[in-house]
Order: C-alpha cells, then structure tokens, then sequence
C-alpha cells in the first residue's frame, strides 16, 4: 500500500507536494486550518512543520509495509546519503532566487549567499544553500518567513552537517567574527563585516570546528552572541574551551543588541573599534 492509497483509504484530503504529500496535521491539540504537515510519498515520515508534531503514517494505523517496500524505502535512503557524501545537493531546477530587501539586509547580498524560495519544498521558507569548505552543497537551511512558525529553522536533509557558514569568509588580520544566526551572520556581511561567520546555534559551535578556524589561520575569535541572558551564558560556557584551544577569544556585548538588529551606522562603529586601521 502506498501513502497516496493509505491517504484515500483513511479518506483523508491530500495534495502533491514534490517528494511529499500535504495534509491536515494529525495532532489531535492542533487545529491545522492551512495544512501543514508534510509526509514523506515513499516512507510515510511525516511531520508537521507548525506544531512540530512527527511520526509515521503506516504506524499510525497500524498497516506493515510490504518487504519490496522496506526494500525500497533502504535503497533510497541510502542512494540519497550516497549523493550527498560524494557529489552534495544541488539547487532545484524550480527554486526562485530571492532578490529583495528582507530583514534591512539588501538584496544583493541575499543573491551573493545564492538564497532561493522552493514553496514545494518548503513553503513560506527563505532557503540558504550550506556549502562545504570544497564548495559542495552539504545540506539547506530553511528559515521560516513567519517568526513564531515552529520550527523557525528547518535543515534539509533532516540529520545533515552543518558547517560553519559561509566557508569562504576570510579573516581580517587573523580574526574571525563567530555568530548565532544565519540573519545576524548576513547583516553584519551586507554593512560591512566580511570576515564572519554563522555557527548555526550556541550549542554547535565544537572542538572540531574550531580546529577547523585553526586550519584557516584563524587565531582570534570575536564572539558575537545575543546580548540577553542566554546567549551570554552559552558566550561564557565556550571562552574556555576556545582558550584552551589557543584562540584569544573576544566576547563582543554591543548595548545587549543581537548582530542581526543592528543599524549601518553601529556596525561601522563597530568595525572601527576592532579594527581601526582597516576602517
């Protein structure tokens, strides 16, 4: 039985959705008007990418798949982790480059960073190409238009690497300007700042990517968190780590604004404190 047939047979309405089907969202807490749950056409995997709500729909009512579909459902997953490991991602042919003001950060730098709407693959979603330090694409980061959508992020493939953002910043000086968020990494880029880079969250940030900055000639980190309690707190879980790592670690605190809030004019400001002589 096919998710498509399951679907029907459950009668419940669905709409093709490129590799997914959409539908109502199957929480019973979740009153989906706009459906939002999206499910896998060949593993039934679905999840709802407002609530959050995950699960598999042939589990869900109790229907064994057949051992060819099993079968199948192995061959793709590993054909697709194949592709990615080798040969990485590629843009959809369908995808349409995003060319405007969003966020005060300018079009041309949203084009530069190759970002892309897909509304069959992620609806309502800004979609960042996450390329790899050899230039392939190892995975894409959906951010949700809509602030309060749960998930905000969405990473695609689901349990993909996600390296340090862009690779191919360059340090000034040595130095290297680490931020939370793909839209704080983008703001300081679009007013200036060059040599930064997104970890993708405070908890990402590791000894392996650090020892990859090491490999870049990087030896001072400016860490630029969320000025609020949290990101100051997981600011200071990772200064030792750093240190001990022999990085002279600087922890930017800028009038407790976030990177992604700041104005033209206190990003030059900025730059001028850090960096006088390349003001």
């Amino acid at each position: 039985m096919t998710v498509e047939e399951l679907l029907e047979k459950q009668k419940i309405y669905f709409k093709p959705s490129g590799r997914d089907v959409l539908i109502r969202c199957l929480n019973p807490d979740h009153d989906d008007s706009n459906p939002s749950m999206r499910v896998d056409k060949t593993t039934g995997i679905f999840h709802c990418f407002s609530c959050g709500f995950k699960g598999n729909l042939f589990t869900r009512f109790n229907i064994n798949k057949s051992r060819l579909q099993k079968i199948r459902d192995r061959v793709k997953s590993k054909v697709e982790k194949a592709a990615v490991e080798t040969v990485g991602l590629t843009i959809p042919e369908k995808a349409v480059y995003y060319d405007q003001d969003y966020r005060n950060i300018s079009a041309e730098t949203y084009v530069k960073f190759k970002a892309f709407t897909y509304e069959d693959e992620f609806p309502n979603r800004l979609v960042f190409p996450i390329f790899d330090i050899t230039g392939k694409i190892t995975c894409f980061v959906a951010r949700s238009f809509d602030a309060y959508a749960k998930p905000k992020y969405k990473v695609h493939p689901p349990k993909a690497y996600v390296p340090l953002y862009p690779m191919t910043a360059k340090p000034l000086y040595g130095s290297m300007v680490i931020v939370e968020g793909i839209f704080d990494m983008m703001n300081l880029y679009d007013k200036g700042i060059k040599n930064v880079m997104c970890a993708f969250g405070t908890q990402a940030l590791n000894e392996d990517k650090l020892k990859l900055l090491q490999m870049l000639g990087i030896h001072t980190v400016h860490l630029f968190f969320d000025g609020d309690e949290a990101g100051q707190k997981a600011a200071q879980k990772l200064i030792p780590l750093m240190e001990s790592m022999a990085f002279e670690v600087d922890n930017i605190v800028y009038d407790e604004a976030d990177p992604g809030s700041l104005s033209q004019q206190q990003v030059e400001r900025l730059k001028r404190l850090k960096w006088p002589e390349h003001s």
